[in-house]
């Protein structure tokens, strides 16, 4: 899942893989709980390429990026 400035996306509890890609700019994931306010997620802005894993509650997530930047987001597959 792809998402650019201002996407929002439904996210389930548990882990989730997180991509920002950019050749300029900068990139940060928000979530909303419960139809709350959006907050940053700690770790998630970066100004470079980067990535890594989330955890997170069922929540919406949504996408504030500047420059070319934008995020893939797919689920981490736990145990087999």
């Amino acid at each position: 899942m792809a998402l650019s400035n201002g996407d929002e996306l439904q996210l389930g509890n548990g882990s989730w893989s997180i991509v920002a890609n950019m050749t300029s700019g900068t990139a940060t994931l928000q979530m909303s709980v419960d139809g709350g306010p959006f907050f940053d997620i700690d770790n998630t802005t970066f100004s470079a390429t980067n990535g890594g894993n989330i955890k997170v509650p069922e929540c919406t997530v949504k996408a504030v990026v500047t420059g070319d930047a934008t995020w893939s987001i797919s689920r981490v597959i736990e145990g087999n």
